[in-house]
Parts: structure tokens; C-alpha cells; sequence
């Protein structure tokens, strides 16, 4: 048998899922999310992705932080803390709010091309098991 017809006849093995970082366009739909319920602190904000799966360390949302802040979809300014240092709180822009609903049309989009691959699928199946038991 040939490398070619061996591999042709080799046993498919399932994908391993690797851990992949969520894309910037969602980390950043995210954070505008949050900002728009009000403002908050880098620490706040990390511990809220890491409550819906998107896992960031906090050096690389900082990061991300001020690059919205160049972009002027964020603000921050320092305030205050009776109980430690001062902090830095970030807010919404309004140019941040525009930019935050095209993301989530991007992300509606995105979703309902992947339904109607989900659905596609689901069918084809469903008509693979039909045709398997007759």
C-alpha cells in the first residue's frame, strides 16, 4: 500500500480544540459593553471577561485600555481611594458607544452565519442517519 492510499484509509481523528485567545474585536465589544453600564476600574473590568470566558491578563487589557484611550472610545482619570492607592476609572465615550453598536452588528452578523451552518448541519445529519437505517 502506498503512503498516499494508507493515509487515504487512516482512521480520521478528531481535532484537539486549542485554547485560542478570544479575537480583539470581541475583547473590545466587551469592555465597551461593561463601560456602557458605567464607570469602572481595570480590575473590575478583568474580573467581569473572566466571568463570561474571556480570559485577558491584566497586563494585556491595560494595554487595550489605552489603546481605546488613543482611540477616544475610552476615557479614564484617577480618583481617589479611601482604602489604597489611587485608581484609575475608565468610561464610555460617545464615539465609544457608536463603535460598540457596529461591533455588535458585526457580532449579529456573525452569529447568524454560524446558525445557518448549525442548522445545515443538523440536517444533514438527521437526512445521513435516514438514509444509514434504510
Amino acid at each position: 500500500m502506498t503512503s498516499r492510499a494508507a493515509a487515504e484509509t487512516s482512521v480520521v481523528r478528531p481535532l484537539a480544540r486549542p485554547v485560542r485567545r478570544p479575537r480583539d474585536e470581541l475583547v473590545i465589544a466587551w469592555l465597551l459593553l461593561l463601560l456602557d453600564r458605567g464607570p469602572t476600574y481595570g480590575y473590575e473590568l478583568c474580573r467581569e471577561l473572566n466571568a463570561v470566558s474571556i480570559g485577558i491578563d491584566s497586563s494585556a487589557l491595560y494595554r487595550t485600555l489605552r489603546r481605546l484611550e488613543g482611540e477616544r472610545l475610552v476615557s479614564s482619570r484617577w480618583t481617589s481611594s479611601s482604602r489604597g492607592p489611587r485608581r484609575r476609572s475608565y468610561v464610555i465615550t460617545l464615539k465609544g458607544r457608536r463603535r460598540l453598536d457596529e461591533l455588535a452588528e458585526i457580532i449579529r452578523s456573525a452569529r447568524d452565519v454560524h446558525d445557518s451552518f448549525l442548522e445545515a448541519h443538523a440536517q444533514g445529519r438527521a437526512r445521513g442517519l435516514r438514509d444509514s437505517a434504510a
